[in-house]
């Protein structure tokens, strides 16, 4: 408990190494690992797996949930992104920025008032400082939820895929990388449903990339005679 408390404090205080163990300790049974940077305000997280990249939805919530609950210094902005291990193409990204803390002011009659005579005969009430154990609360809370919102996805994702005669993919491709993108996805039966400009930001570089919805028949995968050939 005291090494966990620990961490939250140091991820409290912007601390990218405390903030990143805090992220993958409870995807480490899901086979994600998460990697950031920081530069001048901006978090970079970088997820990946071995066979897929990590679901956008996911990931996205799963960080941002924690992130606005610690809300560590220095940190404004948030940017997210998958790819496959050892694949240096980013799948997909998203970005959000850190909310802000509440303003807390005083009401405008204690702020006028003065102190009375016999204010100054009572003893100083000392404020206790807020207990690291609700920081550890709030952060677990959030962490268990994503661990409950994925194991909802992994029950239900095997009869959703079953019913359905597609499936779909989505895809950032940079427009240097487009051609030879399309016809590697093509060769794997993938077919062109839907495609957008789109700005993407790191830090604060922007370049034009296309996001595209792909869609192929779940046959391709499913439906081999005796021989192995694909009917």
């Amino acid at each position: 408990m005291k090494t966990q408390v620990k961490l939250l404090d140091l991820a409290k205080q912007g601390d990218l190494d405390a903030l990143v163990t805090l992220i993958n300790q409870p995807l480490e049974h899901k086979g994600i690992v998460a990697s950031a940077s920081l530069a001048r305000g901006c978090l970079t997280l970088t997820a990946e797996s071995p066979d897929a990249a990590p679901a956008k939805l996911f990931f996205v919530d799963f960080v941002k949930q924690g992130i606005n609950t610690l809300k560590p210094l220095g940190i404004e902005r948030v940017i997210v992104r998958g790819r496959v291990k050892e694949d240096s193409q980013i799948v997909w990204r998203d970005h959000f920025s850190v909310d802000s803390p509440p303003q807390v002011t005083a009401p405008l009659a204690m702020r006028n008032s003065s102190p009375s005579p016999d204010a100054a005969l009572q003893p100083e009430r000392s404020q206790s400082p807020r207990p690291n154990a609700v920081g550890f609360l709030w952060a677990s809370s959030f962490l268990l939820g994503a661990l409950l919102t994925a194991s909802i996805v992994g029950w239900f994702m095997p009869q959703r895929i079953a019913r359905t005669q597609w499936e779909y993919r989505i895809v950032s491709i940079e427009d240097a990388d487009f051609n030879a993108a399309l016809v590697d996805l093509g060769q794997e039966g993938w077919e062109l449903a839907y495609a957008r400009r789109a700005i993407a930001e790191e830090g604060e570089v922007e370049y034009s990339l296309y996001e595209v919805i792909l869609k192929r028949p779940t046959s391709l995968l499913k439906k081999v005679d005796r021989s192995g050939d694909r009917t």
